[in-house]
């Protein structure tokens, strides 16, 4: 019975991981942040740099990931433990613009996918994904912190 026990228990420690974990590519990341996005981010703890599988286009005010076909375009952000899980996902829905008021279809949707942290190791995370047909300029590397265009204040 022990052995069934650890298995459960591992289980819902994998669960939990996914559920508390966030991959973030655009205005979330932490050089990238402005006087909205740092009170979203309060006691987020960093897990490191990572990539996942999309294309990243630049909309201006934001970027948004795209989900791709393409095997090796990759969109560069940070993974994030949160502290209140909940809680800081409805936030973040509110946020991205999917959240309890807004009406679909909506810009961006929460989807748990798989992250690839720069030391090689996976990792699930929540990410947003940007839903629309993309209208802007899509960024080669796949980086938003390395757009040619000056930053907005």
């Amino acid at each position: 019975s022990h052995s069934s026990s650890a298995a459960g228990s591992s289980r819902t420690d994998g669960y939990c991981a996914v559920e508390s974990r966030v991959f973030v590519y655009g205005t979330l990341r932490k050089d990238a942040r402005g006087q909205t996005q740092s009170p979203l981010c309060r006691g987020w703890t960093f897990e490191g740099y990572a990539t996942v599988k999309g294309d990243l286009y630049d909309f201006g005010a934001y970027p948004g990931a795209v989900v791709t076909a393409s095997t090796d375009a990759r969109v560069k952000g940070e993974v994030y433990r949160l502290p209140d899980t909940g809680e800081t996902l409805e936030l973040l829905d509110r946020y991205e613009g999917c959240g309890p008021e807004d009406r679909p279809p909506y810009e961006f949707e929460r989807e748990v996918v798989q992250v690839t942290m720069d030391d090689g190791s996976h990792v699930t995370a929540w990410i947003y994904w940007y839903k629309p047909k993309p209208l802007g300029r899509r960024l080669a590397s796949g980086d938003y912190l390395e757009r040619t265009e000056p930053k907005p204040a």
